[in-house]
């Protein structure tokens, strides 16, 4: 997998608003503003969440039992797409919970290759000043006393959709603390010379145009979220990343990915 320090990325928050068929697995959210409690999708069922991919209206119905906020906010966490290889989707249809917040949608460009990351900082970036470490802002502490205290309590999940015969990998580099990878779609992705074979979605067999669900155990993964990992300035960790080969057009779409503790 070709990987490109922070400074030699460009930055892409591919949150495509859009709106069309009811098309969503996930079920739709709905929040009571009086007394924000909700009536909450079997997805969402779960004691904690760690979200990396979610939209600000199902964030808000499970905010209270969120325990580090990995979306993208261009200060500790950042979407990388490395050289340019892909660019942005149309976002057509709903996301995966049924509203219209939008979601990541990405498509391979003309390089041959294709890869980025949701990438989590050991620092902070203050308004108009110098990047510094700042420790009550570091989210991989966070995860070190959530994910790494108890890894069998937690499962990484991940909602994709997209077109048959197509395969993409998902991962996790973290460091000295290890690295794990998967395929979804349908058929198989070479990573150089590795061949992944998509693993089955949660409802057991994949449909083409549809959200599918991915479920993980973090104890299957192989990863020590309690590595001792560098605190030097802009360091940072891919909490997920994704490759989808290098056959120009092929998009990839995803959402709900989060860490959710049983």
């Amino acid at each position: 997998m070709k990987k490109i320090f922070a400074m030699l990325a460009v930055a892409a928050c591919v949150f495509a608003v859009s709106c069309g068929k009811d098309d969503n697995k996930g079920g739709s959210t709905k929040i009571d503003d009086e007394t924000q409690t909700s009536d909450l999708p079997a997805a969402l069922q779960h004691s904690a969440f760690i979200p990396i991919i979610l939209d600000g209206v199902t964030f808000e119905s499970i905010k209270s039992k969120v325990t580090v906020d990995l979306r993208v906010n261009d200060a500790t966490n950042w979407l990388w797409i490395w050289e340019g290889t892909y660019t942005a989707g149309a976002g057509d249809g709903l996301n995966f919970f049924g509203n219209t917040e939008g979601y990541v949608d990405l498509v391979v460009g003309t390089k041959g290759w294709s890869g980025a990351g949701f990438c989590v900082y050991n620092s902070f970036l203050p308004d108009g000043a110098e990047q510094a470490f700042v420790a009550e802002k570091n989210p991989i502490e966070a995860i070190k006393n959530s994910i790494g205290a108890a890894p069998e309590d937690w499962v990484l999940h991940v909602a994709y959709k997209g077109n048959a015969r197509v395969a993409h990998i998902l991962g996790i580099d973290y460091s000295t603390g290890g690295k794990y990878s998967f395929a979804i779609g349908e058929g198989s992705l070479d990573d150089n010379g590795v061949t992944y074979n998509a693993i089955a979605p949660k409802s057991g067999e994949f449909e083409a145009g549809e959200w599918m669900e991915y479920e993980i155990p973090v104890a299957d993964l192989g990863i020590d979220f309690t590595a001792d990992l560098s605190t030097a300035q802009g360091t940072g960790y891919n909490m997920l990343f994704c490759l989808s080969g290098g056959t120009a057009g092929n998009e990839i779409k995803l959402d709900a990915a989060y860490f959710y503790k049983k």
